[in-house]
Formats: C-alpha cells, structure tokens, sequence
C-alpha cells in the first residue's frame, strides 16, 4: 500500500512545490520538484535523470531527498521504539555534506525536531546505499536524505494511512521547505565532501 514508502515523501515533495507557489518569495535559485520511481529497482528513475539533467548537475546546489517521512523508527537494529522517536528524523550523509548539515540544524530550531545523525558513524542498515540521494553523491552533489527509519510494516500491506504520523510528517516537510528556502537563496553552494 506503501503510504509511507513512498507516499509520505511524494506528498513532500509535493507540499513543498505548494509552498513556494503560493508564498509570496520569489529564490534567486531554480528548484526542481521531482518524484523519481523505480528506486527499489536500482534506482532507474533517478539514475536516467543524472545522465540526463535538465540543467547541469555541476550547477546543483543540493538534493534534498524525502523517503519514508511518516513513520515513528521501530526496529530492533537500532533498539529504537516509536515512543522514543514520535518527534524524531534520520538525516543520512550530513558527514560528506557538513554545510547542508549546519543548514539544516539552523532552520530546524524554529521546528524542533530531533536530528538523529546516528547513520554518519553507523550505518547498519545501509540507508546510505538504498534511495535516490545515493545517486546524487556518485555526482558529488551535495545531498541528504531525511527518513524516519524503518519500522514492522515496511514493506507489507500494514503500510496504510492511519499509521502515519501526521505532526512529525508536516515537521519535516517543514524543515525541508525552510531548508532549501536557505539554499535556494545562499550566496554560496554547499561542497560535497567525499
């Protein structure tokens, strides 16, 4: 059923082309809104757009990916319980992209949710390798990936709509929308650093 793979990152996507419509800013920068697909399928939909931009990829500021936002992490990799992450969102390669980091940190203060960075020294679950920002970073692309980690009905028919939590979901897109507010009108570009 899939609302929070991938739902809950479309609906991202979308809700932050929503805000930038009809907000009353115009940034300085381009931002692209796309939904890629085929990601479980070794990432065709975002991999055919990297050998094919529609503008230069050495010109791309970041790449601010949402896959699985919805959720509260329950998984016993990490020993986590969703009581203990209802206000919380993975952010995975901030250690190659420590300007989008800072970047990040700074507008979530007016958001207030927990950063987990635990993926930058332990990536147990290889989130790293497994959505589109991975292709991004094979283009030293500056880029990071917000996810609230897995959870029992990954991947099941249990991932229906009335499991998302709804609050923590528009904290994110939030803080994404605000994050990129940042970039799309910053002087300078983050660096990617391998």
């Amino acid at each position: 059923r899939g609302a929070d793979d991938n739902a809950s990152g479309t609906i991202g996507v979308l809700e932050s082309a929503r805000a930038y419509t009809q907000g009353k800013g115009h940034p300085r920068r381009s931002i692209l809104f796309i939904a890629f697909d085929a990601e479980e399928a070794a990432m065709l939909g975002s991999a055919y757009f990297a050998e094919n931009p529609v503008l230069p990829l050495d010109k791309a500021a970041a790449d601010l990916n949402m896959d699985m936002i919805g959720r509260d992490e329950d998984t016993p990799t990490w020993k986590l319980t969703p009581e203990q992450t209802s206000n919380s969102v993975n952010l995975v390669g901030t250690l190659y992209n420590p300007d989008l980091r800072r970047i990040i940190e700074r507008n979530n203060q007016s958001i207030g949710l927990q950063l987990d960075f635990k993926t930058d020294s332990n990536d147990a679950e290889e989130w790293f390798d497994r959505s589109d920002h991975i292709i991004f970073a094979t283009k030293s692309v500056p880029m990071v990936l917000f996810n609230t980690g897995e959870h029992r009905d990954y991947h099941t028919e249990n991932d229906t709509w009335d499991r998302i939590n709804y609050p923590k979901l528009e904290k994110i897109i939030r803080l994404v929308f605000l994050s990129s507010v940042e970039l799309a009108d910053s002087d300078t570009r983050p660096r990617f650093t391998p």
